[in-house]
C-alpha cells in the first residue's frame, strides 16, 4: 500500500465528499498555500488517485479535480469515509 501524508488524505477525502474541486476551493477548505496544494495534487495525480480536467470560466482557467476508482479505494482502505459517502463522476 502506498503511504500518503495527512494533507493528501484530506484532499482525497474532500474531493470524495464534493465530487469535483479546484485548487482555490481546496485552499479555502484546507487553509494551505496554493503551491503546497499543487505539489500534493501532482503527487496524487501521478499515483492515479485523482484526475483533472481544464475548466475555463470568465476567462479564468482552473483544473477541476475528481477521484478515480483507485482514489476511492485508498480512502476506504484508510478508513476516512464509508463507500456510500464517496462521490465519483459517472
Amino acid at each position: 500500500m502506498t503511504i500518503i501524508n495527512n494533507i493528501q488524505s484530506d484532499i482525497l477525502e474532500n474531493i470524495g465528499r464534493y465530487k469535483f474541486l479546484t485548487v482555490s476551493q481546496i485552499r479555502r477548505i484546507t487553509g494551505k498555500s496554493v503551491s503546497y496544494i499543487r505539489e500534493n495534487l501532482s503527487v496524487l495525480t501521478k499515483l492515479n488517485y485523482i484526475k483533472a480536467y481544464h475548466v475555463e470560466k470568465y476567462s479564468k482557467a482552473e483544473n477541476m479535480y475528481y477521484l478515480s476508482e483507485k482514489g476511492k479505494d485508498i480512502i476506504i482502505s484508510h478508513e476516512k469515509a464509508f463507500p456510500e459517502d464517496i462521490k465519483l463522476p459517472i
